[in-house]
């Protein structure tokens, strides 16, 4: 019998594995708690009532999925802070230790924060309504020692101030390998971030916001801030 090879997409996802293993990500991020409801059609514009035929609540937020993500591919991963555990006892922050403990990753950011309704239709298209709330500042609660043994440092757009004396450090005096996750932001947030990111990679509504455009031209533009890589998702089309 002639054996069955693998598909493109299991091949790729078996390398990819194959590479994580004994690498080291530090993701900073905010914590989530997802509303998720799917629907055969989203909302169409004005006031109007739609059905769901499936809702679920689990606990997410970007760099959040992306320690998930990275776990299961066999790296060491830790979200936020850690080891420290600060992500408080909100329903929010037990959703996220509950999805921390069953994906192997050590640490969570301080508080739970956002909270995102979010209908999904049958082709995986979406709308989100998104409350961030309010989180630190201050820097204080950077761990800034353990970076030292990463292999990476991934990071957001949406979480400002504090952690960017992290990508700094990390980019800068050790030499680690710093990621952005560009979500929309204030254009100011982007200039202080890029300069101090080796691999962008920007939502076009985030490019957009940003240059003024998603296109290649517009993405071309960032080559001033001396980032490795530049790129934007494009939904559907990859």
């Amino acid at each position: 019998m002639k054996e069955r090879q693998p598909s493109g997409k299991t091949s790729a996802a078996a390398e990819l594995a194959a590479r994580a293993k004994g690498l080291r990500l530090i993701c900073l991020g905010l914590s989530a708690l997802d509303q998720v409801w799917r629907v055969e059609g989203l909302f169409a514009g004005g006031s109007e009532k739609i059905r769901s035929f499936d809702h679920t609540t689990v606990g997410g937020g970007m760099a959040a999925n992306a320690a998930v993500a990275a776990s299961r591919l066999g790296g060491a991963t830790a979200f936020g802070t850690g080891r420290r555990g600060r992500c408080g006892n909100t329903r929010c922050a037990r959703r996220w230790r509950a999805k921390a403990l069953t994906s192997a990753i050590s640490g969570c950011f301080r508080r739970a924060l956002s909270v995102s309704g979010i209908i999904v239709d049958r082709s995986g298209e979406r709308q989100i309504a998104n409350f961030r709330g309010e989180f630190p500042a201050d820097a204080g609660w950077l761990p800034l020692d353990e970076i030292a043994g990463a292999s990476a440092v991934l990071r957001r757009s949406a979480l400002a101030g504090g952690p960017r004396s992290r990508c700094s450090a990390g980019r800068g005096s050790l030499g680690i390998p710093t990621v952005l996750d560009g979500d929309v932001a204030d254009a100011s947030v982007f200039e202080q971030l890029l300069p101090l990111t080796d691999h962008a990679v920007f939502s076009e509504p985030a490019l957009a916001g940003f240059v003024g455009s998603a296109s290649d031209e517009a993405l071309a533009r960032l080559s001033r801030f001396d980032c490795r890589v530049a790129a934007v998702t494009r939904g559907r089309p990859g």
